[in-house]
């Protein structure tokens, strides 16, 4: 019965954040008003507010949503057993895949973090200009790796690892990202509007190219 009467909620919920995504994503933050998302999730403007207390609590809600699930989809195929190289190969073809086949939830991230306003999802992944050093000792530190979530603690624990074998390169952790994230995104982002597709060898050799550019 409680199941029963929960499921609308959730679905409403739901419904809110998908139509979210898909107006910003069609139209940008700046013209995107709520008039439009209610009418695109089939929600009154009072019923939106209930769930979400502003406009920009909302698109924070978005976000923390697509990240998730970005993660979810990393520790659905990370084998901690496997050799770094491969983990971490693994890593960029689940981004790169992920990113094709989602790009609204792409474009909604690239006018996110591109945002003087946006806010980095609750306990995430710490992105300061540390040294790759800096920021494996932090995420170490119990109480920072105690807030991760299941997801960041897999990625995690591969940054751990990789610093444990002394496989990376100490540069700022930014350029780490950018090779083993944004790169991958932005492939995949040009691959889902371009005719031409990459192969998968063609992604695995690019992927390899990266990680020769973090790890020695």
């Amino acid at each position: 019965m409680s199941q029963q009467a929960a499921s609308p909620k959730v679905d409403k919920r739901e419904a809110i954040l998908q139509a979210t995504l898909e107006v910003m994503a069609e139209f940008g933050f700046e013209n995107a008003p709520m008039s439009l998302i209610s009418k695109r999730s089939k929600a009154s403007p009072g019923i939106i507010y209930h769930y979400f207390a502003s406009k920009d609590d909302l698109v924070e809600a978005v976000y923390n949503r697509i990240y998730s699930k970005s993660l979810q989809a990393f520790e659905t195929v990370d084998d901690p057993q496997a050799p770094l190289p491969l983990r971490y190969q693994s890593l960029w073809l689940t981004i790169y895949h992920y990113c094709f086949e989602h790009p609204l939830e792409v474009a909604f991230l690239d006018q996110y973090e591109n945002s003087p306003s946006a806010r980095p999802p609750k306990n995430a992944l710490p992105v300061e200009n540390m040294s790759f050093e800096q920021f494996s000792d932090h995420i170490a530190q119990p109480d920072v790796y105690a807030r991760l979530s299941t997801e960041e603690k897999a990625l995690a624990d591969l940054v751990r690892e990789l610093r444990k074998q002394n496989r990376i390169n100490d540069l700022p952790q930014v350029a780490f990202f950018e090779f083993s994230v944004y790169v991958p995104r932005r492939l995949a982002r040009q691959a889902a509007t371009s005719p031409l597709k990459l192969a998968e060898k063609d992604l695995i050799a690019i992927a390899q190219s990266c990680w020769n550019a973090v790890a020695r």
